[in-house]
């Protein structure tokens, strides 16, 4: 699980974080998929289901 701060809110979101790609968008990754990608963040860090 990976908890994302963001300028509206925190968001906790199961999965792993995948590397910032270069246009600094942070991609959630789950079953070897994309789940989510967050475009506006500030700090995320991975925390206990």
């Amino acid at each position: 699980m990976i908890r994302i701060i963001t300028d509206q809110g925190t968001y906790d979101v199961p999965g792993t974080a995948k590397d910032v790609d270069y246009e600094k968008n942070l991609k959630i990754i789950r079953n070897g998929q994309v789940t989510c990608v967050f475009r506006s963040w500030i700090h995320w860090i991975e925390i206990e289901d």
